[in-house]
């Protein structure tokens, strides 16, 4: 799974990022108590916040805790960071420029992406 969802991040980068072995071998250690989407939102947002062409070292894969699934306030968190990191995606990383595609001041997305551990 993390292989297909790195593949299906990477989709469309001119230059995607690589995993450094460290990584991976965390990326793959990792129980995903919150299942399969929590590895996908984090695979996301691996590739949407690494330099193009660089290398994602094991440091900078922050893993959340496990969650109780299912509440309606979870739902909307996976559903918003989603649309975060399509955002940045799309905004090949600019903050700025996926504030504007969010429709959203730039301070608030840097205060949802801290929230969320999508930023350092």
């Amino acid at each position: 799974l993390l292989e297909h969802f790195w593949r299906q991040a990477c989709e469309g980068e001119s230059a995607p990022p690589r995993l450094s072995p460290e990584a991976r071998a965390k990326l793959l250690a990792y129980a995903w108590p919150g299942n399969v989407r929590q590895l996908k939102h984090v695979v996301a947002r691996l590739v949407a916040t690494a330099p193009p062409g660089g290398v994602v070292q094991a440091d900078e894969v922050e893993l959340e805790g496990p969650r109780v699934a299912g509440s309606l306030a979870e739902a909307i968190e996976d559903e918003e960071r989603q649309h975060i990191t399509e955002a940045l995606k799309a905004a090949r990383g600019s903050r700025t420029e996926a504030a504007r595609i969010l429709g959203m001041a730039r301070t608030t997305l840097l205060g949802k992406m801290k929230r969320y551990g999508m930023m350092p």
